[in-house]
């Protein structure tokens, strides 16, 4: 079995410097399969950007495989 411990970080290099840190064990909900969790993925990206940014970020990375992955402290 494979180690699943993981520390992600996000970090920008640009002014107000945001940033996301998650530590912890990942489990892989979804891998591929746009169509079933998209609306989903939508909703997480309104938690950060505007609903119409959401939208057009969903609509202009829609070609790109994506996974949806647990992390739990």
């Amino acid at each position: 079995m494979r180690p699943t411990r993981v520390s992600p970080s996000n970090d920008e290099a640009s002014q107000p410097y945001r940033r996301v840190v998650v530590d912890g064990t990942a489990s892989v909900h979804v891998v591929g399969e746009d169509d079933v969790w998209r609306d989903q993925y939508r909703d997480i990206a309104r938690r950060y950007i505007s609903q119409d940014a959401a939208e057009d970020y969903v609509q202009r990375t829609i070609d790109q495989l994506r996974g949806l992955y647990r992390v739990r402290p």
